[in-house]
């Protein structure tokens, strides 16, 4: 879609905060096969070490992110705050519980051993609901992210209708220079 963007707009003074450029079917495919393209091969601790960065980022950031979030939604601030808040205490329980969680499961049949071993599955897409913007997409990236779908692997929906606090939420967690936005 060349040159159309999603606006977002303050509900309440009817302000343009942000806007960020749309996607037809044909981008959404460039860009999952980019990142098929450079899915890194890492540890289990080299990706708990980016997803604790990028929750570091968010706790670095929750003012901003959550003051953007209310302008774009209209909901309270002290709830904002509550959500981005949320959002690294999340990525952080995501971290504590991934390596019992990713572990392999040794079953005794009897007669055999079976063995459930997870793996990687690439490039993961998420549509989420626009009404908690930092923390529901969390839920699905933080995992993907810990289960070796890594470095900026997911492909996230933006709401047409208050499309701004996700790319900024990936643009102060970029601005590390490190953890699966490094580079970036």
């Amino acid at each position: 879609m060349d040159n159309v963007e999603l606006v977002s707009f303050n509900p309440a003074t009817g302000k343009d905060i942000g806007s960020v450029a749309a996607s037809d079917p044909g981008d959404i495919q460039r860009k999952v096969d980019a990142l098929r393209a450079r899915l890194p091969a890492a540890d289990l601790r080299t990706r708990i070490g980016w997803v604790r960065s990028a929750a570091e980022k968010i706790r670095e950031n929750v003012d901003n992110l959550a003051r953007l979030m209310t302008e774009e939604q209209g909901k309270p601030l002290k709830e904002s705050k509550g959500e981005v808040a949320n959002a690294a205490v999340r990525l952080d329980y995501f971290c504590e519980t991934a390596p019992a969680a990713l572990a392999p499961v040794e079953t005794d049949l009897g007669n055999a051993l079976s063995v459930t071993r997870f793996q990687p599955i690439g490039v993961i897409g998420a549509i989420k609901p626009w009404n908690f913007p930092v923390t529901i997409p969390l839920w699905t990236i933080g995992p993907a992210i810990l289960a070796g779908n890594a470095k900026e692997n997911s492909v996230n929906k933006l709401s047409t209708t208050r499309p701004s606090t996700r790319p900024f939420k990936r643009s102060r967690a970029r601005s590390s220079r490190s953890g699966p936005w490094e580079g970036k």
